[in-house]
């Protein structure tokens, strides 16, 4: 498992923004419930100290990836033939010139 895989999972305990801002996050107070995504090395910290919902940091089959009902759940990967975003537009119409040419 590459740690810089991203998860998805849901806090047990309120997050406070120093423990936040340690394990990457914005700085802010993190509610109980809220769920987050983060690097799967940063993620492990939070198992550690107790503060993923769902995962035991004695019990590894309850925050192992691949393992029914773990705490910890893969971010979904984007298809790789899913549509480009837009172009950014440039404020030139089409078929004009800018006064600068």
């Amino acid at each position: 498992m590459s740690t810089d895989q991203f998860v998805i999972f849901n806090l047990a305990h309120p997050l406070r923004t120093i423990d936040a801002e340690a394990v990457g996050l914005p700085v802010r107070t993190y509610a109980v419930g809220e769920q987050l995504q983060l690097n799967y090395g940063q993620a492990m910290r939070l198992v550690a100290a107790g503060a993923v919902a769902g995962a035991n940091p004695q019990k590894p089959q309850t925050y192992m990836l691949d393992a029914p009902g773990s705490a910890l759940r893969r971010v979904p990967a984007t298809p790789v033939d899913a549509p480009a975003a837009s172009p950014e537009p440039t404020g030139v119409k089409p078929g004009r010139k800018s006064s600068g040419e």
